[in-house]
């Protein structure tokens, strides 16, 4: 699967891999798409941190300070936790109850800041091929991380077994519709071939550079929000995610400006 020195990175990304995708499910069960992909968004941040700490790649604290500021604002302004924003229920403004809309919002930065190891982990991995990057995580979260999470939850909830099966059933479309399963496996195959695309540009292209290039996911995930699963849109929340667009775009752009001179030597 590559280099034995680069096992433990492969073995910490398939951990990795596996906690983003549980907060990543969390998030969407619990809060709109739109504002769970815009708050996972905030990851290059994180990104450019990790990739100072172990790639020792630079950070222009210039230009990064103001894009942390941008995203913080952003998050609040989607979120508008009461403490800021008294008036905004999220049962009505999000189309869910309070604490709810919070877990997922936790769930997200969680995300975020697991998925900004992910380039890291991936770029350190170069020397791999991306099957093999991509394999171990499967097998190592569908064979080892899934089985332990499960024997634990159900160590300490005496429903977990029930509650398991009643979800299995029912991903069967009894009323018709396309069959559930029909559509975990169009995800579970479509989400394949993006992670395949993601490792390959991770491992040819600078890791804070490659990451700032997924925000383009941000403007179909409100379009899915809106239109297939009719969850409000808020004015503020528009704003909030207006926000960290920029915030990513000045990041970009600046990377571009910073590679420009090594290209053209």
């Amino acid at each position: 699967i590559g280099p034995p020195h680069l096992l433990g990175w492969l073995v910490l990304r398939a951990f990795l891999y596996w906690g983003f995708l549980t907060c990543w499910w969390l998030a969407l069960t619990s809060m709109p798409i739109g504002d769970a992909t815009t708050i996972v968004y905030t990851g290059p941040v994180w990104t450019a941190l990790f990739s100072r700490m172990f790639l020792k790649e630079g950070i222009d604290w210039h230009v990064f300070l103001p894009i942390v500021a941008l995203d913080a604002c952003g998050v609040l302004l989607i979120t508008q936790p009461s403490f800021l924003f008294p008036s905004a229920a999220h049962g009505g403004a999000h189309g869910g109850d309070d604490s709810s809309y919070m877990l997922g919002t936790l769930c997200a930065l969680f995300a975020a800041v697991v998925g900004g190891l992910f380039p890291v982990c991936t770029r350190k991995s170069k020397e791999c091929f991306w099957t093999a990057v991509n394999n171990t995580s499967s097998v190592l979260s569908a064979l080892v991380f899934t089985p332990v999470a499960f024997f634990v939850w159900f160590s300490i909830d005496d429903t977990a077994l029930d509650r398991t099966l009643s979800s299995v059933s029912r991903l069967e479309g009894g009323d018709g519709s396309i069959s559930k399963w029909a559509l975990l496996v169009g995800a579970t195959l479509t989400g394949f071939g993006a992670l395949a695309m993601n490792t390959i540009g991770y491992q040819k292209e600078e890791a804070t550079k490659a990451s700032m290039m997924t925000i383009l996911e941000i403007p179909f995930a409100y379009l899915l929000q809106g239109v297939v699963f009719n969850d409000a849109v808020t004015p503020l929340g528009l704003l909030g995610v207006g926000l960290i667009c920029v915030g990513s775009l000045i990041n970009l752009l600046n990377r571009m400006r910073q590679a420009a001179p090594t290209e053209n030597n």
